[in-house]
């Protein structure tokens, strides 16, 4: 019984093995398309027939007998293979592209081969992408057999032609036909095939708006691109269906005079770019053009006026900017790019290797992502000129090597944030340092701190710099001059005293903020109280503006709908966190509140005085060392725990530890030190 069940089922194995070759059995017999899952070994392969395609889901696998000798190319698409004789690859010369398939992007191959007739070859590739379907085919190209023939340079104008191979029976090339160029084209300004006669561009189109502008790429790799107007994001297509994509073919792209706007990522497409020539009729440069690792250097012609986002440039990670002398807006120093008066600084290349920098003086501001992509770069010094930094304006390197005190992060004169890397040791009160000229962007973004300390000389606070602070108090140095976009968006402080020195204060919305007083009449103020994109119970208007009398904090209260107090003669004083100062261990702090006119007897609450002590370290001896979170200063005490004391306590102690290692007893005295 037990034989007769193997019998059976080893008939069942040798059906199913029988059944898995009917497929490419039946593709040698009839129809143009086969599609197969067989996986059949070397030996009793199904027979090819050229010129037939044959579509898989895994592999494939068949044998080839060429009626007669000569060319013949193997196309494979979303496959990889080849044809063997025998354990020894045909080799061929190959071509590889991509072709856009259902709205999915495959790659595909075509080789050339040389195959003998009565001779048996074995063809075998498999799917690259599983979930979509692989195609192979083989097709007789040409009888004469491998003639290669490279056309002569011809010394008259030095344009030279190259080709994978050319049969000079049949007059035409069969693959590869590139033209090469050498030192300038004909005369009509076009490259002709000094074989076919024909314009020896690989593809060609129109781009920009309304089609202004047309494009032709030639085999070297170069895609130039006439006409007039702007050139729109596009796609360089090798067929008329715009299928078989050669974006990564374009190499250099030289722009003809005539054109004026390079749009929104207008080149994005071109990974694989190396090189880009732009003409003097040029005037925008709108953001993301670029998107090519290989590029290395940008020159910027003569008429260029607009730069959006001069940042984004950056993504193509450039190692040297250059500027037209004639250009009136923008200009370039080591590579770097300014404005022409050298005060604002917009881009330093992303492909710069160098570790640190020193923004020229003069220099005044720093672009938003002026250094976001220089991941080489890690250390900054900015001059005594500078008085703004836009969002984002370092790279990822700068700030892991930026400076610390222990509790807040530095790039030179720059605060950056907070220095969160041990929690237990931030003070209630951070304290920012002497020197600080710049707080930047989200720098104390969600900060929880009763009050920040600023000093005097601090010239601008960034945008977002305080947004979602937990902060009850901050006042503001008389030194500041800028506050930019939403720097106090949905802080927690009730009120807060703009000084005179201030000539902008940015869009801000609030969600607890009572009352703001502006101290300067002319200061420039923006939008106050707009919820921007959370819901509107998040956020609320300021209710009272103080200010003077006719001046810009007026005008905002009756835009913003809020109440408006004047500091004119007579007025009633309204008292506002005018003055704070933090406690050190030693010495009272204090609180002073005031009306911003100066007149009225201040307010002062002291604010009560006293080390912070926390555990930093115990000794295997028992001696626990303390540190003050605030000052530093540190003092140690010994544990009062009966293991660490000697004579009669000692030994009882040691009496104990029997039986707590008998009974396997794990005590964790005062001190934190295990004891068996």
């Amino acid at each position: 019984m037990k034989k007769t069940t193997k019998k059976l089922f080893s008939l069942f194995l040798a059906a199913l093995m029988l059944l898995s070759c009917f497929p490419l059995a039946a593709a040698a017999q009839g129809g143009e398309v086969i599609t197969t899952t067989q996986t059949a070994g070397w030996e009793d392969l199904p027979a090819m027939e050229p010129g037939r395609e044959f579509t898989f889901t895994e592999s494939f696998r068949a044998s080839l007998v060429p009626e007669k000798s000569g060319l013949y190319e193997l196309y494979m698409l979303n496959a990889s293979g080849g044809a063997y004789d025998g354990a020894k690859y045909v080799a061929g010369e190959d071509e590889t592209g991509s072709l856009t398939k259902d709205d999915v992007e495959l790659c595909f191959e075509k080789s050339l081969l040389e195959l003998e007739s009565g001779k048996t070859y074995n063809v075998s590739c498999y799917a690259i992408e599983e979930d979509y379907d692989a195609v192979v085919k083989i097709s007789f190209v040409c009888g004469h057999g491998n003639k290669q023939s490279k056309a002569e340079v011809m010394p008259s104008c030095g344009l030279g032609y190259t080709a994978g191979v050319y049969c000079p029976d049949c007059k035409r090339w069969l693959s590869g036909h590139e033209a090469v160029f050498k030192s300038h084209t004909d005369k009509n300004g076009d490259r002709v095939c000094d074989v076919c006669k024909k314009e020896s561009a690989d593809a060609s189109g129109y781009t920009g708006n309304g089609k202004n502008a047309s494009y032709k790429l030639y085999s070297d790799g170069e895609l130039v691109i006439s006409g007039t107007g702007a050139v729109g994001s596009f796609h360089v297509y090798a067929d008329a269906g715009e299928t078989l994509s050669i974006d990564d073919k374009v190499k250099k792209i030289t722009v003809k005079e005539g054109i004026k706007t390079l749009s929104y990522a207008a080149f994005y497409a071109f990974e694989n770019l190396e090189s880009v020539s732009l003409p003097e009729s040029l005037e925008v440069i709108e953001k993301e053009v670029f998107n090519s690792s290989d590029l290395s250097e940008l020159y910027i012609p003569s008429n260029v006026k607009t730069i959006e986002e001069p940042d984004t440039i950056n993504s193509a990670y450039f190692e040297k900017f250059e500027v037209s002398p004639k250009n009136k807006v923008f200009s370039a120093q080591d590579g770097v790019l300014f404005s022409k008066d050298k005060k604002v600084l917009y881009a330093y290349p992303g492909g710069k290797t160098e570790k640190s920098y020193t923004v020229p003086d003069g220099v005044e501001r720093i672009a938003d992502y002026a250094f976001f992509c220089c991941y080489d770069l890690e250390t900054l010094k900015f001059p005594q000129s500078l008085s703004f930094v836009g969002s984002y304006a370092f790279s990822d390197a700068v700030l892991e090597n930026a400076e610390t005190d222990g509790f807040v992060k530095y790039v030179d004169c720059v605060a950056v944030g907070v220095d969160d890397s041990d929690e237990e040791k931030l003070p209630d009160v951070l304290n920012v340092r002497e020197g600080t000229r710049i707080i930047a962007a989200e720098a104390f973004w969600g900060a929880d701190f009763d009050g920040i300390m600023l000093p005097e000389g601090l010239v601008s606070i960034s945008s977002c710099a305080f947004e979602f602070a937990a902060m009850s108090n901050l006042v503001i140095p008389e030194s500041v001059r800028y506050i930019e976009d939403g720097a106090f968006n949905y802080c927690g402080m009730g009120s807060l005293v703009v000084p005179k020195s201030v000539e902008y204060f940015g869009d801000c919305c609030f969600r607890y903020m009572e009352a703001i007083a502006f101290l300067n009449p002319s200061c420039e103020i923006g939008n106050l109280g707009v919820g921007f994109e959370f819901a509107e119970d998040f956020s609320s208007p300021v209710k009272l503006l103080v200010g003077y009398g006719g001046s810009t904090a007026e005008k905002a209260a009756k835009e913003n709908g809020s109440m408006f107090a004047a500091l004119d003669e007579g007025h009633e004083h309204i008292y506002f966190c005018t003055e704070y100062v933090r406690a050190t261990c030693t010495e009272d702090g204090r609180t002073v509140y005031s009306c911003p006119c100066g007149k009225s007897e201040p307010r002062a609450e002291t604010v009560q005085k006293g080390h912070s002590w926390y555990e930093e370290s115990v000794d295997s001896d028992g001696t626990i060392h303390y540190e003050c979170g605030v000052c530093g200063e540190t003092e140690e005490e010994k544990c009062g725990c009966v293991c660490h004391k000697d004579g009669i306590y000692k030994i009882f102690y040691k009496l104990i530890r029997v039986f707590w290692k008998l009974f396997r007893v794990n005590k964790i005295c005062d001190c934190s030190i295990e004891h068996y």
